[in-house]
């Protein structure tokens, strides 16, 4: 059975060394002292993250292989870190430690941990890889819209692209707009047609909010749906356009049940996620904000 392990772990990784996903160092940079300084902390941070990440997978393939999937979702960042050669490396290094101490049994588990972290990994790699060419369709189908016509047409067609795309605009697809738009304004020379470019996603983003705020649905769910948002800016954005579209009354009743979903969490047996109450709380002072900005004018 270690033999199949090893075996399923030299094959993912061949493949997945040759496959690899986002930006990678130049030489240039490579050469730089300052770049290599920062290369080996990373490197360092990520050979200590899997190894902590492999003890928790051969933890939880004993006790509870379902939540596997889980654990590994939590980890995400872990995985998404080890893209590309290094990280595959490092898993092959712990393997070949073990090989010449661990005992048979240790070994074995060591090897399936590390090749069902790379088979994730593989996954993740994929999936990503389709996310990023829908999510590139998805705006050259928007801005599409805005380039044909009159200025009437285009923001005719501009609304109803964003009226059936609705569904498509996920956390995912605006952390792509935001990732793009920080790509183009970090270049060193920015162009005139670089500049255009990038105040048309600005304007992308800023109407997908829009639309996913237009779009939120009774107080009870609200609070939910924009704490699907990872980011700050996107939760606190999404939940902004949605109150100036209901409306205060609005506003009052999801305050009360953010307020009451905050005493439930702090009164819980067991102290709920600190990360979850943070989110609620800003979400809470957001409400607020608006609130008391709208009752000035009144």
């Amino acid at each position: 059975m270690h033999s199949n392990h090893r075996e399923n772990f030299l094959i993912r990784k061949a493949l997945f060394s040759s496959a690899r996903y986002g930006p990678q160092l130049s030489k240039e940079d490579e050469e730089d002292e300052e770049m290599e300084k920062q290369k080996q902390i990373r490197q360092k941070k990520l050979k200590q993250d899997l190894s902590i990440l492999i003890r928790k997978v051969i933890s939880a393939a004993n006790e509870s292989p379902e939540d596997l999937p889980s654990l590994m979702t939590q980890n995400i960042e872990v995985v998404f870190s080890m893209q590309g050669y290094e990280g595959v490396q490092f898993l092959e290094e712990f393997i070949a430690e073990a090989e010449s101490g661990a005992d048979e049994f240790e070994l074995e588990s060591l090897t399936e941990a590390c090749d069902y972290i790379l088979s994730f990994s593989e996954e993740f790699v994929e999936q990503a890889r389709v996310m990023d060419e829908e999510n590139k369709k998805l705006i050259g189908k928007i801005i599409r819209s805005m380039t044909k016509g009159s200025e009437t047409v285009r923001e005719e067609n501009l609304d109803k692209v964003l009226e059936d795309e609705k569904d498509n605009f996920t956390p995912g697809f605006l952390r792509h707009i935001e990732g793009e738009c920080d790509r183009i304004a970090a270049a060193p020379n920015m162009t005139p047609e670089s500049s255009k470019m990038l105040q048309t996603l600005r304007t992308i983003q800023l109407r997908v909010v829009e639309e996913l705020g237009a779009d939120l649905g009774e107080a009870a769910l609200v609070l939910g749906q924009v704490l699907g948002y990872e980011k700050k800016s996107e939760r606190l954005a999404v939940l902004q356009a949605g109150l100036m579209v209901q409306g205060v009354e609005f506003a009052k009743e999801m305050s009360a049940l953010a307020t009451e979903a905050l005493e439930g969490f702090r009164e819980l047996p067991v102290m709920a996620d600190s990360e979850l109450i943070v989110k609620v709380e800003e979400i809470c002072n957001k409400i607020d904000e608006y609130i008391e900005s709208e009752n000035v004018f009144q």
